[in-house]
C-alpha cells in the first residue's frame, strides 16, 4: 500500500546530514539528569510538566509540557504514572547512552 501524500523519491534522492543529529547530542545531558514534576494552575485546568536538571550544571534546566487535567487529582495520578513509567525506562535509556 502507498500513501499518496508520500513523496517516495524523497528518501533516495537526498539523504540526512550529520548535523540533523545535532539535538540528540545537545539533549545527551537529559539522560543523566534530574527529573521533577511541577503542577501548576492554568485557566479552568492543571498543567503537567517535566523539569529537567542537570546534574552537573544546576542552572540548566528544562521545562517539557506534558498534559492539561481538568481536575487537581487527575493531574496527580498523571504525575505518579509518568514517575513510574520513567523509572522502568531509566535503565534502558542508560544502555542506549552507554
Amino acid at each position: 500500500m502507498e500513501l499518496h501524500s508520500f513523496d517516495y523519491l524523497f528518501q533516495e534522492e537526498y539523504q540526512g546530514k550529520n548535523t540533523d543529529l545535532t539535538l540528540f547530542k545537545e539533549e545527551n545531558w537529559l539522560g543523566q539528569s534530574i527529573v521533577g514534576y511541577l503542577v501548576e494552575p492554568k485557566t479552568e485546568n492543571w498543567q503537567i510538566s517535566l523539569v529537567f536538571v542537570s546534574n552537573e550544571t544546576p542552572l540548566k534546566f528544562m521545562i517539557r509540557k506534558l498534559e492539561n487535567s481538568p481536575s487537581l487529582a487527575k493531574a496527580q495520578q498523571y504525575k505518579v504514572l509518568s514517575e513510574k513509567t520513567a523509572k522502568i525506562l531509566k535503565n534502558s535509556y542508560q544502555r542506549l547512552l552507554n
